[in-house]
This record gives C-alpha cells, sequence and structure tokens, in this order.
C-alpha cells in the first residue's frame, strides 16, 4: 500500500509544485524542482516495477499457482519492493521456514540472507534487468524536465538521490516486510518474513544516484547524435 501511496503522493507533489498560483512559502518554492524530479521518479519507478511484479504473478500462475492471482493486489506492492531490492543487489532479508521451491535452500528455521544470483531460474538477473528499466525510464522522464543552458550541470545530481533516500528509508521501514505462515502457493507450507535487506538502504540510493547522472548526460548525447 504504502508503495501505492508514494507514488499517487509523487504525481500530486509535482502537480502542486507547478502550480504558481497555490501559496507557497519560501523554503518550499525553492525545492520545487527537487519536488518535480522526485515525483517523476517515483511515477516511473512504481510504474516499472508494478509491472515486473504482475508479470511475476502471472508466471508463476501458470506454474500451477493459479491461486497467487488471488493474493496478487495484497502483494503486488511488497513484491515492486523486493524486485527493486534484488535488482540493486542488495537481495532479501528472510526469516522462517518454508517448504516452496522458490526458497528450497532456507528450509530451515532462522534468519537468512538471500542474494540476487541464488534465485532460482536466472529470475534474480530478472530483478536487476527490471532495475535497468526504471533507471533509463527514470532518466529519460526526470532529464527532461531539467533545464538545459551550460550543458551538464553536476552540482544539481546529488538532489534527487537524497530525497529518494528519505522516501526510501520509509518505505523500508514501514512497508517493506512481510510476515505470512500456513500453506499458501508462494511460500508452502510454513511461516516467514521477508523484506529488503539493510544493504538496501545504501544500494537503491546509489542506484538513484547513477540514475540522476544519466538524466542529466542522457538527454544532451541524445541531442547531440540525433542528426
Amino acid at each position: 500500500l504504502l508503495t501505492l501511496v508514494a507514488t499517487a503522493l509523487g504525481s500530486l507533489i509535482g502537480r502542486w509544485s507547478v502550480c504558481g498560483y497555490l501559496p507557497q512559502p519560501t523554503w518550499l518554492q525553492r525545492l520545487r524542482p527537487v519536488w518535480a524530479e522526485l515525483s517523476a521518479a517515483l511515477v516511473a519507478l512504481g510504474a516499472v516495477m508494478g509491472a515486473a511484479a504482475l508479470i511475476a504473478f502471472i508466471v508463476m500462475a501458470f506454474e500451477n499457482r493459479v491461486a497467487v492471482l488471488l493474493l496478487a493486489p495484497l502483494l503486488l506492492p511488497n513484491a515492486a519492493l523486493w524486485i527493486a531490492s534484488l535488482g540493486s543487489f542488495s537481495g532479501l532479508s528472510v526469516s522462517g521456514s518454508v517448504t516452496s521451491d522458490y526458497f528450497s535452500s532456507l528450509g530451515t528455521a532462522g534468519s537468512h540472507y538471500l542474494s540476487t544470483p541464488s534465485l532460482p531460474h536466472g529470475s534474480g538477473w530478472l530483478c536487476v534487468l527490471a532495475l535497468v528499466v526504471a533507471a533509463v525510464a527514470v532518466a529519460a522522464r526526470v532529464g527532461v524536465r531539467r533545464q538545459r543552458a551550460l550543458g551538464v550541470q553536476w552540482q544539481r545530481v546529488w538532489q534527487l538521490p537524497l530525497a529518494f533516500w528519505v522516501v526510501w528509508a520509509v518505505l523500508y521501514g514501514l512497508g517493506g516486510a512481510l510476515s505470512g505462515s500456513g500453506d499458501s502457493a508462494v511460500l508452502g507450507a510454513g511461516s516467514m518474513r521477508v523484506g529488503p535487506s539493510t544493504i538496501a538502504l545504501l544500494t537503491m540510493p546509489v542506484a538513484c544516484l547513477v540514475t540522476s547522472v544519466l538524466a542529466e548526460v542522457l538527454p544532451l548525447f541524445l541531442y547531440q547524435n540525433a542528426s
């Protein structure tokens, strides 16, 4: 739910930031470019990660797990965060024990770290691909919004990652982990708690920093090589 709220809030913030007729304090007016970039990044990231999570649920449904589609509306926001965490090579933090073949290496109780390469069928690398696609989408969406008069301006590259880190920390602390127990189509028989690992607090802002740099240089590169 927090992922959907963050995406919607980012869109509303972006619309509010460009409404000149609304009363705004001075400090907020100075943050208007950052607000606009953050809203654009959240919308693009939420759209790509949500689509990737939905595709993952559909694939699982074709693998004799049709019941997982019933849980998709509830698990979709969490799954989007998990894919983003796996795509940034920060992995997942898993505690509990399950019998599902998706987590076959976690058959014993306790806390575990699920790395990106350890996911079955190479699905971890698909998460990396999804994050790369999201980074390009965010770079394109943010890059076209930046005014360009003197070429590349490196002094504005750090602002988006800093704002994103604040939002990501809130999502990580309040909405990243999901607990479940019983006999389910995804977990199998057992109980577990899944969420982004602590490393994600570092790797995702770093990925956002790379995206911000890409947003600064990609539009200029495409414009110079258009002809």
